[in-house]
Formats: structure tokens, sequence, C-alpha cells
């Protein structure tokens, strides 16, 4: 049983920074309260398994890419997702999983640049931290410095987010007034 499982899903590729969260792994091996999965696949997924082998880290479960009811059942128990970009990647890409994460109640651990719209949206509702990339350590102080209790307060404010700022009539009126030439 683990105090605290923590999620990284989707794309391990080009833009995906896989190697603060391999830093962090390393870090936190020893830590047998903790779990961290990773599912997904892309460029990087072999060079993160191989790390996780050669650096012998058991508190780490690694799938190929989880779908329906898989999926699901992980995240029902996940405390903490990660979304990571590159410092290259911002603008290009905004992992979209991070909203189904929000509308679970996910807090989440953003390893990417600080000028990103999520990160200021996940500081203004305290719905997770901004971690700069390579900064590992603060993964770990992050994790270890909050309670499962303390990152479901955190959940719940992810969710205001995703209520607030990510649902499709939200979205919808955006689009709208964009394209009816007002801001």
């Amino acid at each position: 049983q683990y105090d605290k499982i923590l999620l990284y899903s989707g794309n391990m590729g080009q833009l995906q920074d896989m190697e603060t969260i391999v830093e962090f792994l390393k870090l936190n091996k020893n830590n047998e309260n903790t779990l961290t999965i990773l599912c997904g696949h892309g460029k990087k997924y072999a060079e993160v398994k191989k790390s996780i082998k050669s650096n012998e880290i058991k508190n780490v479960k690694m799938y190929e890419f989880l779908t329906g009811t898989d999926y699901t059942d992980v995240l029902k128990i996940t405390d903490a997702c990660f979304a990571s970009l590159i410092p290259e990647g911002v603008g290009l890409g905004v992992p979209s999983k991070n909203y189904g994460y929000l509308a679970n109640k996910k807090p989440l651990i953003l390893i990417m640049d600080k000028h990103s719209d999520i990160v200021k949206h996940v500081e203004t509702y305290n719905a997770g931290i901004q971690i700069d990339n390579g900064a590992a350590q603060d993964i770990l102080d992050f994790i270890t410095n909050h309670s499962r209790n303390d990152l479901k307060e955190f959940g719940k404010n992810a969710y205001q987010l995703f209520k607030d700022e990510y649902t499709r009539q939200h979205n919808t009126t955006k689009y709208y007034i964009l394209l009816n030439g007002g801001n």
C-alpha cells in the first residue's frame, strides 16, 4: 500500500521533458511509500525504461499506453499527475491530458516554463505546482512536504479550475467571441 501514487501518461516524445522525471525517480527510489506509474509511448520510452532498470528503481511501474478501464482505474488511484514540456516545446504543445486530470480532480505537477497559460491557471487556482526543467529536487520536495489530503485539496482546486476555464460551454463562448471579432 502506497501513501502517494503519481502518474505520467501520454507521449514520451521529443517535446516532453522525461529527463527531469527520471532524475526525480532516481532521487525518490528509496521511498517505498510512493509509486510512480508511467504509461505511454514515444521516442524516449525505451530510454526511460532503460534508466529505471539500470538505476534499479523499484517504486515505478511502466506500461505501454493504457486505454479504457485500465486507464480510468489508474487515474482513480492517482494522487497527482505529471505533465512536461522541454523549454523549446512551449507554445508548440499543451498536453491535452491535463484537462482530463483537472476534470478528475488531480493536481498537476507541471514541468515546464512558468510562462505557459496552463501554469498560470494552476498557480492561480493552487491546483498543483510548476517545476522548472531540470529541478527534480523540487518535485521530491513537493511530494515529501504534502500529504495525500493536501493533494486532495489541490485536486478540488483543479476541478474548480476545470469548471471555470476548460468546460465545453466556456470554450464555446470564447470561440464565439473570437469569431465575432471580440476578445
